[in-house]
């Protein structure tokens, strides 16, 4: 076995300025560079029994740490909490709501002007089984006991679901042969319902052409849900049982003293938390940093996804990925153009697979492989892009026009060093909980959830804390309804009771003004433009808001009674206004 002797020897052969030294769990390189190729060698090859790698390498000329938030305030100064949750993604929310089963006073913090809004919102909502994450124990095992709860927990929050099964497709003898050690791993995990589908099945169907597959297999019990749905339940569900949640709000600073959290400070005050849960996604590399208790390293990749319209959505009722393996040998002629096309300026990362999905909405989704990169805010949508909508095309792999094309969404999502979910206790500071989990966060965050509870009361039952349940704990949600989950005899009452709903807004999803103000009514509302989209599930339209915006602005200011420059379109910096076209004052 490699020796940390030896693994400094090899980071220095890398780099003359690198080291590496062996710390308690985890080995951190330090040095710096101006080539991100070096540190993203120098971290692979960092690998020392089953520890984490601590990149403290610095880039040179590149600054990667989180946004600033143009807000200041004290609305949360001098705070006492039991916990603090640091990160309003899904794994974030659902840790919020676990914690709301018992009489704590917990809150979580998120840096953006809405839940959701990073990484964890980009998932299009195909529930991964935990097959393709067999090589990853921590993650698999995670993905697997959450998807057994998994249906349950949607109908208790109301988030609505479809089964839509997975399909993944094989090229050769060589991807072929994996089948057999498929259904075996499959049903070593509890994964049932798993079947081969030879080339002749694949064209029935499929309605699309894929005739340079041979095959693949078919996980029927895979589900379909909308991932910014299931993180407002949570939000929402979290709440009305006590939590709070307070939103635009960054850490700026952490006071450590003998190896327990003392304070974190923000943009919105101080807060004294008993213990604290890192689950800050992109950015959790900061906060660990902070909390004395950096023991990993956060690889940024850049992602691409095509957002078609949902007048394709009879194209694609199965998600459709191609199967990612761990070597080259025979790949399909596809996988192999569009890494030629996306590695020009990047690394692909593990993941060599691209993805056809189909989104709650009805939208068509082409998710492609990822570029690894040092920057944590690459949004900029690349040429090779649209090289692959040309490729796809000519492959008849998806019949589209130009037309067809709503959105290019480009966002970075990460990877820790090890590949794997990182879910453990801290190490150099004692109350805090590192929850960095990558993909895969709706089964997932139904399972870390349960033990990121049990640590926290373990450690506060340690201080001397009794905790107890908390009575009043209500498991179940009643989400936002639309018009289109009623009979018609109903909306036709509905509409003479309260004409509002009679009247159609958004006509690309067939959204009524009644509908809208029912969104504005919630527990956990939003009075940004992109925020009522998402939680009205019509984030993608053929129009893309050019029709409805003015519409949803002038119900904003009538029910906030604020003037139309305050309206956002997301974030706090976002007016959809900025002066006035004409010498009357804005309305």
């Amino acid at each position: 076995m490699m020796s940390i002797e030896k693994i400094d020897e090899i980071v220095k052969s890398i780099n003359k300025s690198f080291s590496a030294k062996l710390n308690k769990g985890y080995i951190e390189l330090l040095g710096s560079t101006s080539n991100y190729d070096e540190i993203l060698k120098a971290i692979s090859k960092s690998k020392y029994k089953s520890y984490s790698v601590s990149s403290n390498i610095k880039l040179e000329g590149l600054n990667t740490s989180s946004p600033n938030i143009p807000l200041n305030d004290s609305s949360i100064d001098n705070l006492k909490v039991d916990c603090l949750i640091i990160g309003g993604g899904i794994i974030g929310l659902s840790i919020l709501r676990e914690l709301s089963k018992f009489k704590l006073n917990s809150i979580l913090i998120e840096m953006d002007n809405d839940i959701n809004r990073r990484e964890s919102s980009r998932i299009n909502g195909s529930i991964s089984s935990g097959i393709d994450s067999r090589h990853f124990p921590i993650k698999t095992m995670y993905i697997v006991k959450g998807n057994m709860e998994l249906k349950k927990t949607l109908t208790e929050l109301e988030v609505p679901f479809e089964e839509c099964g997975e399909i993944f497709l094989l090229k050769g003898k060589s991807e072929k042969m994996i089948y057999p050690f498929i259904k075996t791993i499959s049903n070593r995990l509890g994964i049932n319902n798993v079947s081969y589908i030879s080339k002749e099945e694949l064209k029935n169907r499929l309605s699309e052409s894929l005739e340079f597959f041979d095959g693949g297999f078919f996980l029927k019990d895979n589900i379909r849900t909308n991932p910014f749905l299931y993180a407002l339940s949570l939000a929402e569900n979290a709440i009305d049982n006590g939590a709070v949640i307070s939103l635009n709000t960054k850490v700026l600073d952490i006071k450590v003293k003998d190896g327990l959290i003392k304070s974190v400070k923000t943009n919105r005050g101080t807060i004294y938390p008993k213990i604290v849960i890192n689950a800050n996604g992109l950015y959790s590399d900061e906060i660990a940093e902070l909390s004395h208790d950096k023991s990993f390293s956060i690889l940024p990749i850049k992602n691409t996804e095509i957002v078609l319209d949902k007048r394709l959505s009879n194209k694609v009722n199965e998600s459709i990925t191609s199967f990612p393996l761990e070597y080259e040998s025979s790949r399909m002629k596809a996988i192999s153009k569009i890494k030629k096309i996306l590695s020009d300026k990047g690394e692909i990362t593990n993941n060599k697979s691209v993805r056809i999905s189909k989104l709650s909405s009805g939208n068509i989704v082409v998710s492609l492989p990822g570029v690894m990169t040092p920057k944590k805010d690459d949004n900029m949508v690349d040429e090779n892009v649209f090289n692959f909508i040309k490729y796809i095309r000519n492959k008849k792999i998806l019949d589209i026009s130009r037309n067809d094309i709503i959105s290019y969404n480009v966002y970075t999502s990460f990877k820790i060093d090890t590949f794997d979910f990182l879910v453990r206790r801290g190490i150099d500071t004692k109350n805090i909980i590192e929850v960095i989990v990558d993909n895969n966060l709706i089964s997932s965050s139904i399972s870390i959830s349960k033990d990121v509870k049990d640590w926290v009361l373990e450690y506060l039952e340690s201080t001397g804390y009794e905790t107890t349940d908390n009575k009043s704990f209500n498991p179940h949600h009643t989400s936002l309804k639309r018009l289109k989950d009623y009979p018609l005899s109903l909306v036709n009452k509905m509409i003479k009771t309260n004409p509002k709903y009679g009247r159609v807004v958004c006509t690309c999803q067939n959204i009524s003004e009644g509908e809208i103000i029912d969104a504005l009514n919630t527990t956990f509302p939003s009075f940004t433009i992109d925020g009522l989209r998402r939680r009205l599930d019509a984030e993608f339209s053929l129009c893309n808001g050019a029709y409805c915006t003015h519409h949803l602005m002038e119900i904003i200011k009538n029910k906030k009674g604020i003037n139309l420059s305050m309206i956002l379109k997301s974030s706090l910096d976002s007016n959809l206004i900025y002066n006035k076209a004409k010498e009357e004052e804005l309305l």
